[in-house]
């Protein structure tokens, strides 16, 4: 709760409103669920309020979790057909594996999209 009412507090300060939004895997997975979630975003978005998104981890089980933030960014990113994605992170970069798990993760110092993978 601190954390969303100090992103709450930044925002307000410039006027901004925000709001938070707890999903789960199954809210991204099951159409109708996902169908609802991205109309609720888009409809935030629309109005103007930043949406603060996290995982509803009161309901989820370690067999249908997202496992980290960054994964749940993407897909809400991708939920909204967002220009970009920026993470926030305490890591150097991106890097071929979880380098706190895997001492032989590499650093990626580029990655490109192809452009037949992109919507145009």
């Amino acid at each position: 709760m601190g954390l969303v009412q100090t992103w709450e507090t930044c925002f307000w300060k410039h006027g901004v409103h925000t709001a938070q939004v707890l999903l789960t895997h199954d809210d991204l997975s099951n159409r109708k669920r996902y169908l609802n979630a991205r109309s609720t975003l888009r409809t935030l978005i629309e109005l103007g309020v930043v949406a603060v998104v996290n995982e509803n981890d009161t309901v989820v089980t370690n067999e249908i979790r997202f496992g980290d933030n960054d994964t749940l960014g993407a897909l809400v990113a991708n939920a909204v057909e967002a220009d970009a994605l920026i993470l926030l992170t305490d890591q150097l970069g991106l890097f071929s594996a979880d380098p706190r798990q895997d001492p032989s993760a590499e650093l990626i110092r580029e990655a490109r999209q192809k452009m037949s993978e992109c919507k145009l």
